[in-house]
């Protein structure tokens, strides 16, 4: 191989699943071998290597978030499936070389890559982890609050809606019209503006509404027929 070496020690991590992985051309690289090489001694065993294991096959649209995480170790754009080795998969293959240098080589991964990243991926999961104690569940009462509470969403501090001279057929015409001069309309605006949930209260007026208005609806026919009696009334004692 003309290839030119590659430090181990500046290897970008390429992570999958949070999982340090490796590509096939660069571990045929560093175990001083072809990327055939690799792909044969796979291919040959399969038995030997197992998915999620030993190693990841990456397409689709996973293939396609990868390609965008690697700024600098870039995957062609030709590429449509990509095979990622683990740590297994790596230690598999140096077995299956079976040279000096290959086993070389997967101490210094182990140690200058595989190790590093895994470590560091642990770390960050601790913190994950650290998320679900009751530090973090003291930490999003502050932070409720400090919404509420504070600059992004302040809380009303005046809900007064005081008693105003509108006449009660006004008063229920503006409820059912659904008019922003509904003080109780207004009300339940502002609550849900405030961030409470007010699906219940939605449905309660609509279904209050949904009478109201089928009584208006009776009433209105009453008079109609009042109208008309008095009309038929009258015709007849003339």
């Amino acid at each position: 191989m003309n290839a030119k070496p590659i430090v181990l020690e500046s290897l970008l991590p390429v992570m999958f699943h949070e999982r340090p992985v490796i590509t096939t051309d660069i571990l045929a690289m560093v175990y001083g071998t072809e990327p055939i090489r690799i792909q044969q001694n796979h291919n040959r065993n399969k038995d030997r290597f197992i998915d999620g294991k030993h190693f990841f096959k990456v397409a689709g649209k996973e293939l396609s978030a990868l390609r965008l995480s690697l700024s600098e170790s870039q995957i062609s754009s030709k590429t449509r499936a990509l095979t990622l080795w683990t740590q297994r998969g790596a230690a598999r293959h140096a077995k299956m070389l079976d040279t000096e240098k290959a086993w070389d080589v997967f101490e210094r991964l182990e140690d200058c890559y595989f190790d590093k990243h895994e470590k560091q991926a642990t770390i960050s999961g601790t913190l994950a982890d650290l998320a679900g104690t009751a530090t973090l569940a003291a930490l999003i009462d502050k932070l409720q609050k400090f919404v509420h509470e504070g600059e992004f969403i302040p809380r009303r501090r005046d809900y007064s809606l005081p008693v105003t001279r509108k006449h009660d057929k006004t008063i229920i015409k503006d409820f059912l019209d659904k008019s922003d001069a509904c003080a109780l309309l207004a009300l339940i605006e502002w609550l849900r503006a405030d961030g409470h949930d007010m699906t219940a209260a939605d449905r309660e007026i609509e279904v209050i509404r949904g009478y109201a208005n089928q009584l208006r609806g009776i009433v209105s026919d009453i008079r109609t027929h009042a109208q008309y009696i008095e009309h038929v009334t009258g015709t007849l004692q003339q």
